[in-house]
């Protein structure tokens, strides 16, 4: 069986949290547990899942906000890339700032992970790769023709590169590093909206 994956929109502003799990196992990790937490509670139960990491692929509050409940329903590890983590603990006053409530419950406690560490999903294997500029530590998980790029890539589009610690020199070269490494046929599950793929992408943008 191939590595089952789930990709909701949650949040103000509908940042995708994506599970990915073993069929057999039932282990799974979680990437960007963003908000709707009782929506993410929801699939664990549904599924019978047993989450093991929940990994941030950046530290903007809208990727970050409310695992904290996530992390006591599941009691897993919760990581983030180092370069990241001044983002992630001013994640509350960047939400703050753009008229959204802060969330009563606290920013959970974190371990941080790098480029290359492998990420493991039951008997599945993926790996860490660093795509600075949407942000300092952002980060990307490959797996077999998958890829979850949070803010990095998007289906005709890349992050913006505005907010604190971007860089527009270094995301083309992180997007330039994803299409030299990965298959065209990698699919690309993006931070918002709807996925794509490493062909589509190197076409769209013309950068490569």
């Amino acid at each position: 069986m191939p590595l089952c994956r789930i990709t909701l929109p949650v949040g103000e502003i509908s940042s995708n949290t994506t599970i990915l799990y073993d069929s057999e196992t039932r282990d799974s990790v979680i990437f960007d547990a963003g908000g709707d937490i009782p929506k993410i509670a929801h699939e664990i139960q549904k599924e019978h899942l047993n989450v093991k990491h929940i990994y941030y692929t950046h530290g903007h509050y809208d990727h970050v906000d409310l695992s904290g409940q996530l992390q006591e329903v599941c009691g897993c590890e919760v990581s983030i890339h180092e370069a990241d983590m001044f983002l992630y603990e001013l994640s509350p006053k960047m939400k703050k700032s753009r008229g959204f409530s802060i969330p009563s419950c606290p920013l959970p406690k974190i371990s941080t992970h790098k480029e290359g560490e492998k990420v493991i999903v039951g008997e599945y294997e993926g790996k860490i790769i660093l795509t600075p500029g949407h942000s300092p530590g952002s980060c990307c998980f490959s797996f077999d023709h998958l890829l979850i790029a949070g803010d990095t890539l998007f289906k005709n589009g890349f992050g913006r590169t505005d907010l604190p610690g971007g860089s527009m020199e270094q995301i083309f070269a992180s997007l330039r590093k994803l299409c030299t490494i990965l298959p065209e046929s990698t699919v690309v599950v993006t931070g918002h909206g709807e996925e794509t793929t490493i062909g589509a992408e190197k076409k769209t943008l013309g950068i490569f």
